[in-house]
């Protein structure tokens, strides 16, 4: 069987997290900064935005890495990465012997279509802080 590492590669808002809730892989598990501070704004009872001030980026990086540390122990046979991913430094911690890695590039061409979807974003309590996005 294959193992693959899957990483979904665009700016916030562009449609990495819909693509895999409609593209869901068997056998697959979702490593997300998101994911980590949802699951904190729940245990909280915070916003999203409310969230950033409060768990700080690097302990959310290294929970990822737990995560992903944890998927490969375990044989995992596709690992999907659900952050921006815009550079190779941030796509190289997520590497592992004996598997195959691929990159799903996601890009708006249409400015006010990325617009509207951050808007989007926004309204539902979910802002990134700027300095966040690699």
């Amino acid at each position: 069987m294959t193992k693959q590492i899957i990483y979904m590669i665009g700016l916030p808002g562009t449609g990495k997290s819909t693509y895999i809730q409609n593209n869901l892989l068997a056998n697959a598990v979702v490593i997300s900064n998101d994911l980590i501070l949802e699951d904190f704004c729940k245990e909280k009872g915070l916003t999203y935005t409310e969230a950033y001030g409060k768990l700080p980026y690097p302990i959310i990086q290294e929970q990822c890495f737990d995560q992903f540390y944890k998927a490969i122990k375990n044989g995992i046979p596709n690992i999907i990465i659900d952050n921006t991913n815009l550079t190779i430094s941030s796509r190289k911690k997520y590497r592992a012997v004996g598997y195959d890695l691929f990159g799903i590039i996601f890009d708006i061409k249409n400015e006010d279509e990325h617009q509207r979807r951050l808007k989007q974003r926004e309204e539902q309590g979910k802002v990134i802080p700027p300095e966040i996005i690699k």
